[in-house]
């Protein structure tokens, strides 16, 4: 709908109103999926941004506490910042989320630069681009982001 500029939106309100309704198990790339949508498709219901963000923080959470996500779950750091730059579009601040999102970004970059040149291109966490981290930056002022730290 999004590539044809075209909104469908009794669509899109039958879809918000089942993705609110069922308790649907969610995992990491489907969160990702959906905002990303929500953000292509200029959806700003507060409730499905809430309840995303949530899930997908747990998820965050737990691949923290189990320091590994199945292979299919792999989120290397474009993923991160594809989240950032969704959230940043649709102007939802939700301060956990970032705050682990960043806490995640900057743990992988230090990890790479201490890894030696040789197997730096062999892992999942390569050193951001500048684009990259143009777009973390970009995404932290649309959001009106400050760190605790």
């Amino acid at each position: 709908m999004a590539r044809r500029g075209h909104r469908n939106a009794p669509l899109i309100q039958a879809l918000k109103y089942h993705l609110l309704k069922e308790d649907l198990d969610l995992d990491t790339i489907q969160c990702i999926n959906l905002l990303f949508s929500c953000a292509k498709l200029n959806i700003r219901d507060w409730r499905l941004l809430n309840k995303i963000s949530i899930a997908l923080l747990s998820h965050l959470e737990s691949s923290k506490n189990s320091n590994s996500l199945s292979a299919k779950q792999t989120i290397n750091d474009r993923l991160l910042v594809s989240v950032l730059m969704s959230l940043s579009t649709l102007h939802w601040l939700s301060r956990p989320l970032v705050d682990r999102l960043i806490d995640l970004l900057l743990k992988n970059e230090k990890e790479t630069k201490l890894l030696p040149e040789t197997e730096t291109a062999s892992t999942d966490h390569q050193k951001l681009s500048v684009p990259h981290i143009v777009s973390v930056l970009t995404a932290a002022a649309n959001l009106n982001y400050l760190p605790e730290k």
